[in-house]
């Protein structure tokens, strides 16, 4: 069997960020499954050769779809020994990359039910200068990605309450300026409430005095 890595091969070294083992029964481990080490021995590709690699799928159609199927035949035959080879390299980290590569990966799924990735991600929260698109605050953690319920549409980044704040309100706006009203006037009433009780206090007072 050829050691050449085929071009499923070299697709999911690049997807994995790994090198890909050699075939079953080429140097095999201790294990019997494939060897961890690949062909070239130096554990990943070039980084001329990935950025080839990644050129060519960005400028190729044809070349991105004769890649996606041979990585979907590839993962098929050899499902087993990936599923096991990932099994490994799980037990091997400890608990706090466990914790991050979890993150990574929930984010990830995240934002591709958005139809995001992770670089548009950034490059909305850069231009919102890393804060939430409502309160303008600073994030501490991670801004929630605001769609339109009706259209899908991604409208911006918020923080938590703000993101709550919408979802209470059901996306109204007239909802949401009744609520400014009412603070508004709420405030503007206690206000005048303090005002009248500070001025009943100074009568009382002088009242206080003309009788002694």
């Amino acid at each position: 069997m050829s050691d050449r890595l085929s071009d499923g091969e070299s697709l999911l070294r690049d997807a994995m960020n790994i090198a890909v083992p050699r075939q079953p029964g080429i140097a095999a481990g201790n294990d019997g499954c494939r060897d961890d080490r690949p062909s070239s021995g130096t554990g990943k590709m070039t980084s001329s050769a990935s950025e080839r690699r990644r050129r060519r799928r960005a400028e190729d159609a044809e070349y991105r779809k004769r890649v996606a199927e041979a990585d979907r035949a590839y993962r098929a035959a050899h499902r087993a020994e990936i599923n096991a080879w990932q099994r490994r390299q799980y037990a091997a980290l400890s608990a706090a990359e466990r914790r991050a590569r979890y993150l990574r990966t929930t984010r990830k799924r995240v934002l591709a039910g958005y139809g995001l990735s992770f670089d548009e991600y950034r490059a909305m929260l850069a231009r919102q200068g890393g804060a939430c698109a409502i309160c303008r605050k600073q994030a501490r953690e991670a801004l929630a990605v605001d769609h339109c319920h009706v259209t899908g549409k991604v409208r911006g980044l918020l923080c938590f309450r703000c993101n709550v704040m919408l979802g209470l309100c059901a996306d109204n706006p007239d909802r949401l300026r009744a609520v400014t009203a009412y603070l508004t006037a709420a405030r503007r009433g206690g206000e005048l409430t303090c005002r009248t009780n500070a001025a009943s206090g100074d009568m009382r007072k002088m009242r206080s005095i003309e009788n002694d």
